[in-house]
């Protein structure tokens, strides 16, 4: 359920079934959204799937690449890595309780006492602030999605994230194809923005992605700030549970995650033809929409 949740919390742009599998592409934009989903049974196997996974890679511009996870059928990685696929960026998929994960965030916030305001945009709803620890404003309701974000928080996701701006298109399309609930936010301070995060809510849970915090912020608490924060927002819209995916090389970022209360709940990686080159990815690999 996680895997399918988090498939629909970063969409692709393009897809189609290949049996119970799904042929994903994006433009290039993030492994998870140009890959092929295989958490589900080998399609029939009167039909070739890798040379239609490799059909459909090509006509969208995009390299071959297959998400592997511990519900894909057995022995696929290994029928991979013989027809010269590579494997990269093994991640974890990692849950958490909402209210304890808000409970230990709230916890930590007395161990770095910066000044921040947050800005929160979802459905039908007014920015809600939180400056020194206060919360004021009402919450979003309504269970519409959101278009996209605006230029401006676009604009900050691209540079925390030393992205070009040339991407700002295809970043916005993936947004705007997100069916779930998004609560987008932004942290401050002295006018700058200091880090972002997302959460999309479906089926009484929210994936959060896109945790990144400016260098010159870091060591001050932000990231598990704005965690706190977006489990709180997510427990006001309903989601009862928080899950993530973070490569499993990022220890600091696995260390926050476990003292917030998050566990280990499945791993994945990809396996990409090395013939087609590296696609765009994320600098850490954060929990990445």
């Amino acid at each position: 359920m996680f895997e399918r949740l988090g498939a629909e919390a970063w969409p692709s742009l393009a897809s189609e079934p290949l049996g119970g599998w799904r042929l994903r592409a994006a433009g290039g934009i993030s492994k998870r959204a140009n890959s092929v989903w295989t958490a589900a049974p080998y399609p029939d196997e009167d039909r070739d799937w890798l040379q239609s996974a490799e059909d459909f890679a090509e006509r969208h511009g995009i390299p071959c690449c297959f998400y592997v996870s511990d519900t894909s059928p057995a022995g696929l990685d290994e029928r991979l890595e013989a027809a010269g696929y590579a494997l990269s960026d093994p991640c974890f998929l990692m849950t958490g309780e909402a209210e304890e994960v808000r409970r230990l965030a709230e916890a930590r916030r007395a161990l770095y006492p910066t000044q921040a305001e947050l800005l929160s945009e979802a459905v039908h709803g007014e920015p809600r602030s939180v400056i020194g620890g206060e919360r004021s404003g009402r919450l979003p309701c309504g269970e519409e999605p959101v278009a996209a974000p605006d230029g401006s928080w676009l604009a900050d996701f691209l540079a925390l994230e030393g992205f070009p701006p040339e991407r700002a298109p295809g970043y916005a399309a993936i947004f705007g194809a997100i069916r779930q609930q998004k609560s987008l936010a932004r942290l401050r301070i002295g006018g700058r923005t200091a880090a972002l995060g997302t959460a999309m809510l479906g089926e009484g849970r929210a994936c959060l992605s896109n945790i990144v915090v400016a260098p010159e912020f870091r060591r001050m608490g932000l990231a598990a700030e704005l965690i706190g924060l977006l489990a709180q927002r997510s427990l006001q819209s309903g989601a009862e549970e928080l899950y993530l995916q973070v490569v499993q090389s990022n220890a600091t970022a696995i260390r926050l995650y476990e003292s917030l209360g998050f566990g280990v709940l499945a791993r994945h990686h990809y396996r990409t033809r090395p013939t087609d080159g590296d696609m765009p990815r994320t600098s850490r690999f954060k929990p990445e929409i």
